[in-house]
């Protein structure tokens, strides 16, 4: 069928009923019509060809418009991925209060020992600016515990965990002289580069991939980390 040629409604129904078998788009045949599709890469090439084709919009802008959704989108993801580690990362610390863990979980030589914690705070702020939001953030007392949450595809860099090192001198300041102990705590889930992890190491810094963290939350008695990479 060439582009721009005249096609019969029969035909547009069939492909539309056939359409609905693979349950693409929802088709009632009591009544003959259709209610909703439930593709949503149809659905949004339907949006994008009405653009195109109906509103007479330039094409190029119109696909650039849907890439940048789609990237806003993918975005919005890896913000969820994140955030759903930093739960997970909490329910560990909550479970675990005066309990000792093998570092082995933490990439550390020795156990470590997990307080009795007043509060656990998700994505605190420091302050105003760039980079003083911590992701965890809780207090002992005098004793406080920051951790950073990266589900990311790629190891992670050398840049994070300076970022991290920034947010400690940041709390040490805030805290003054009646701060005791600050423990950091990065969850990455594919792991760190060869210089990040000698950095983590130089500054005494724990740190779980994915599949350490499922070990500490099996542990912990609780649900493993859901498979969304």
């Amino acid at each position: 069928m060439r582009e721009g040629s005249d096609v019969e409604v029969k035909k547009i129904i069939d492909v539309m009923i056939k359409l609905s078998q693979g349950d693409l788009i929802d088709y009632k045949s009591f009544g003959g019509y259709f209610t909703h599709i439930n593709d949503p890469v149809l659905k949004d090439f339907l949006k994008v060809w009405g653009k195109v084709e109906v509103e007479r919009n330039r094409q190029d802008y119109v696909v650039g418009d849907t890439v940048f959704q789609y990237e806003s989108l993918k975005r919005k993801y890896k913000d969820y991925q994140g955030y759903l580690a930093e739960v997970f990362m909490i329910q560990v610390l909550w479970n675990n209060q005066k309990r000792t863990i093998d570092g082995k979980h933490f990439n550390h030589p020795e156990a470590i020992k997990i307080p009795s914690f007043i509060y656990i705070d998700q994505r605190y702020r420091l302050g105003s600016g760039k980079g003083k939001e911590i992701d965890i953030f809780a207090s002992a007392g005098r004793d406080f515990w920051i951790a950073e949450s990266k589900w990311h595809k790629d190891p992670v860099d050398e840049k994070v965990i300076r970022n991290l090192i920034r947010q400690k001198e940041l709390v040490r300041e805030k805290m003054g002289k009646n701060l005791r102990s600050l423990t950091l705590w990065l969850f990455a889930s594919s792991g760190v580069s060869a210089s990040a992890k000698k950095l983590l190491e130089d500054n005494n810094i724990l740190w779980s991939t994915k599949e350490e963290l499922n070990s500490l939350l099996e542990y912990s008695g609780l649900r493993k980390l859901p498979e969304i990479d």
